[in-house]
Formats: C-alpha cells, sequence, structure tokens
C-alpha cells in the first residue's frame, strides 16, 4: 500500500546503510549497492506511474520503461 510507504525525504538513509556500504529498502528488502539506484528503486513504492501507453493500459513510473515497452510490444 503506497500511502504507509513514507516518503523519500522522510527516510534516514544513513540507517538503510548496511555494513558493507549497501543500502536495504525498508519495503521490500531488496539490496542495492549505490544509494542514487536506492532512491531510483523506492519510487517504485511511493510514485504514481504517470508514463502512459498511448497504445495499450500499460504505465510506468521511469520513461525509458515506457519506451522499451512500446518497442518491445508495439513496435515503435
Amino acid at each position: 500500500n503506497n500511502s504507509t510507504v513514507l516518503p523519500l525525504e522522510a527516510l534516514d538513509l544513513l540507517s538503510l546503510q548496511m555494513t558493507d556500504g549497501v543500502y536495504k529498502c525498508p519495503v521490500c528488502l531488496t539490496l542495492i549497492k549505490h544509494l542514487h539506484h536506492f532512491k531510483r528503486h523506492y519510487k517504485i513504492h511511493r510514485e504514481t506511474r504517470p508514463h502512459a501507453c498511448s497504445h495499450c493500459p500499460y504505465r510506468s513510473w521511469r520513461r525509458n520503461n515506457l519506451r522499451a515497452h512500446l518497442f518491445r510490444r508495439h513496435g515503435v
């Protein structure tokens, strides 16, 4: 449920960093090596999917995922 996931700004990022330097997602427990990758990953739990396919109901939270979908599924 997205309403119970804290905004990224509310997280204590240092407390999520493990001793080997990787970050542990508090929602799905995925381990992520770099902070910028963690921030990108965390958005999947919090944000809506603003990028919509014009050919089908597919929606994505990242524009590059929509581009890949359009190419794979619709040949665009």
